[in-house]
């Protein structure tokens, strides 16, 4: 046997050995994690303006699965669900945007029977049995809590009934309490055998982000489209794909991603967000009214 073949041989005994081992992953992190990033309406810019400045004020509610880990399985039967209020300011100059504001939120976490638990691999009549447990921590967990938020865009204008938020910034920092983050505090993060793999190594990751604070950042884009500005009406397109802070900032987590479409007819903002689609995947509608509307003209030097 060539030197070659041994080397192909031993890496094709290792991939073998590896490809037997079954590993489930279990996450539990805030309530709001990956959900954060709630879409905030800002005035368009237009050629002739100085500054357009609106107050807004508004609502979310979002619903999706919990974590889960597409085909290898996971927690697929968690679920969450909450709602939001916020209120924030928005500036757009015609190169550039910026938004601030605070928010208010609560809902609801509910971990399957599936989830974090452990199992029995005793042997009976010389058969291995592998039998799922019923998780200790199984239930519906309240949550709430408070935050504040900020975006800031460069923006290019594109004839006069188009703005392009070409490159951005999201920030979000929030802060939960209730029983979803005390049950945060009790579950250990440790590796589970699963008796599910060839040599015993099938296991159970469990991974516990236990910080009751949030802090969110994100890269976005964003195309607003107006049909018609005497009437003030758009229509926005917007990607954002950010992380956040410790423990989600590592491999055992995953990049937070979201797409948003909204419509604003007058004082009426209405989006429609898909957020997160493979990790924790949830759906967010929202309704913000805006307060009020100032546009200041440009210094005429003329």
């Amino acid at each position: 046997m060539t030197y070659f073949c041994r080397i192909t041989l031993f890496c094709g005994i290792i991939a073998g050995l590896a490809s037997c081992a079954t590993v489930y992953n279990y996450r539990l992190g805030a309530g709001l994690h990956a959900h954060d990033l709630i879409y905030q309406p800002k005035p368009m810019a237009s050629r002739d303006s100085g500054l357009n400045t609106a107050t807004y004020v508004g609502g979310v509610v979002l619903w999706g699965n919990g974590y889960k880990e597409g085909l290898k399985g996971g927690q697929t039967e968690d679920q969450h669900r909450l709602g939001l209020l916020q209120f924030n300011r928005a500036h757009s100059w015609n190169a550039a945007t910026l938004s601030y504001g605070t928010f208010g939120y609560l809902g609801q976490y509910t971990i399957s029977p599936n989830s974090f638990s452990k199992y029995d691999t005793s042997t009976v009549g010389g058969i291995r049995q592998v039998n799922r447990l019923p998780s200790a921590y199984a239930g519906t967990y309240n949550f709430y809590g408070f935050g504040f938020r900020g975006s800031a865009q460069l923006n290019a204008i594109l004839g006069k009934n188009t703005n392009w938020r070409f490159i951005g910034v999201d920030m979000v920092y929030s802060r939960e309490y209730g029983e979803l983050s005390r049950l945060r505090q009790i579950i250990p993060q440790q590796s589970v055998p699963n008796g599910l793999g060839s040599y015993s190594n099938g296991k159970d990751n469990w991974y516990i982000a236990r910080q009751p604070s949030l802090f969110t950042i994100a890269a976005t884009t964003e195309m607003v489209f107006s049909s018609d500005p005497a009437r003030d009406r758009s229509f926005s397109l917007k990607y954002s794909i950010g992380t956040s802070s410790h423990p989600y900032d590592n491999s055992q987590w995953f990049t937070i991603r979201s797409f948003v479409a909204a419509y604003q007819y007058r004082q009426h903002i209405a989006s429609l967000t898909f957020g997160n689609e493979l990790r924790k995947p949830a759906t967010h509608l929202s309704y913000h009214y805006r307060l009020d509307y100032k546009q200041k003209k440009k210094a005429n030097r003329y």
